[in-house]
């Protein structure tokens, strides 16, 4: 980009924005540049707005809501909500930005609670020409609101949050895997296979029983440098289960217990600890350390989608096109991730829709996701290198999973996963609510300032 703006509040916002729109060059927002598609980096000779450095976070314990600046990271969330034993429903990475609550949101907590995009009450946003507006679900924005909550780069810059909290809960968990690379690649496929067999199994039999406790994710990845067997193919698991007077610790441990011995009959625990007692802060921290340790200058591709539905063919597929392409640069995985289902979908209905009072959000079908797949690709060096094979990893694995995807789970794109949006992901994630979301965006950004292509249904 051609300049930065560091914004620390909403009167810098709407000097930068205005400063912008005068030069007639483009604008990128930035809340911690966390987004696969890159999009808060800008264009060359663009403008960046970037709302990192205000990460205000004010928690009102009587009504266990939160207001908190377009900067936060998830972390500054998690603490501030600790320090009066609430939690908030987001996703699994601390330094990830709050314009993760724009699209959607899967997490730990999702089961109980529904999506993150479920828990967002209202928001301050700065359009295009400038006003400042409150958009709630009860006020004269009511449309505006139910375009943030799904579509929300796309149609201003939304420098206040206001979410919904819980009490916090007590858990289980850990973060722990094996080393599976034998030279065998149908061997060690078959491993891969099954220990997402196992998750998927795990969790299928607690939504039949009602009963959801087990959360977290399957990993196909590589061990990290610095590691004895840097590099080698490994399966790792961060699971977790909450405890409640019903359920105690001991009883959540057992419950566990399969995913450790899974790893113990397969070379052993090579990293990680296994599951004990822990708190929801900490385990909201397993991959901080990770994150925080990789290169500035490292690259990634993305892709992902949720699913309802994930049979064995699906599985093999994934498994395959993983283990047997040559993999990218550590900490490049395949996630097969345990957050839906549960209460979550009835509850975070019940928050977004304000118990009855407004619409609900224009990514609702998301919530009916029982599993969700994450694949991501990082990179050294240029992207015609490097990032071509990255590129060639992801979406062949991702395009040989989704031949075995029913019509109803190819249909739930997830926005916050997609390093590219091409038309086919466009029209899944909004060709039904288009003509809903261009009717707000001529309202609310006539001029298409903020043009992320999430939206590129929406017409003005």
């Amino acid at each position: 980009p051609a300049v930065i703006f560091q914004c620390r509040g909403v009167a810098d916002v709407k000097a930068a924005l205005g400063a912008a729109r005068a030069a007639g060059v483009a604008v990128a927002v930035r809340s911690q540049g966390h987004g696969a598609d890159g999009a808060s980096a800008g264009v060359d000779g663009g403008a960046v707005i970037d709302l990192s450095h205000d990460r205000a976070v004010f928690v009102d314990v009587a009504t266990k809501t939160a207001k908190l600046s377009g900067g936060c990271t998830l972390g500054d969330l998690d603490l501030e909500a600790a320090a009066h034993d609430l939690a908030a429903v987001h996703g699994v990475v601390a330094q990830t930005g709050v314009g993760l609550y724009l699209h959607g949101g899967v997490g730990y907590l999702q089961h109980r609670y529904g999506l993150a995009v479920d828990q967002v009450l209202g928001a301050q946003v700065v359009l295009a020409d400038g006003t400042v507006v409150e958009a709630r679900g009860d006020n004269d924005h009511a449309e505006l609101f139910y375009a943030l909550r799904g579509a929300g780069s796309s149609f201003g810059i939304v420098t206040r949050l206001d979410l919904q909290l819980y009490d916090t809960p007590r858990m289980v968990g850990g973060f722990f895997g094996c080393c599976v690379d034998s030279g065998d690649d149908e061997a060690d496929v078959a491993v891969a296979v099954a220990a997402m067999q196992l998750a998927r199994d795990a969790l299928e039999r607690e939504e039949a029983a009602g009963e959801r406790r087990t959360f977290g994710m399957v990993m196909l990845n590589r061990l990290p440098p610095g590691h004895p067997q840097a590099g080698k193919r490994a399966i790792c698991f961060s699971v977790g289960a909450i405890v409640d007077d019903g359920f105690d610790e001991s009883a959540a441990l057992k419950l566990l217990k399969p995913f450790v011995d899974f790893a113990e009959a397969h070379g052993g625990v090579v990293i990680g600890a296994v599951p004990a007692v822990t708190t929801f802060v900490k385990f909201n921290l397993t991959f901080k350390p990770l994150i925080a340790s990789l290169p500035p200058d490292i690259k990634t591709y993305w892709r992902g989608f949720l699913m309802r539905k994930a049979n064995d063919d699906f599985l093999k597929a994934a498994a395959m096109t993983w283990h047997r392409r040559p993999m990218c640069a550590a900490p490049s995985f395949f996630a097969f991730e345990l957050h839906g289902g549960g209460a979550g979908a009835v509850h975070g209905k019940r928050v977004a829709t304000g118990g009855g009072k407004y619409d609900d959000h224009c990514v609702a079908s998301l919530r009916d996701g029982l599993f969700s797949v994450g694949l991501l690709a990082y990179y050294m060096g240029e992207k015609d290198k490097e990032g071509e094979a990255a590129r060639a990893l992801v979406r062949d694995t991702f395009d040989a999973c989704a031949a075995h995807l029913d019509d109803a789970d190819r249909r739930r794109v997830y926005v916050n996963y997609q390093q590219e949006m091409d038309d086919d992901d466009a029209a899944a994630a909004y060709a039904d609510v288009a003509e809903r979301l261009s009717a707000a965006k001529r309202r609310y950004d006539p001029d298409n300032v903020f043009r992320r292509d999430v939206c590129r249904h929406v017409r003005v």
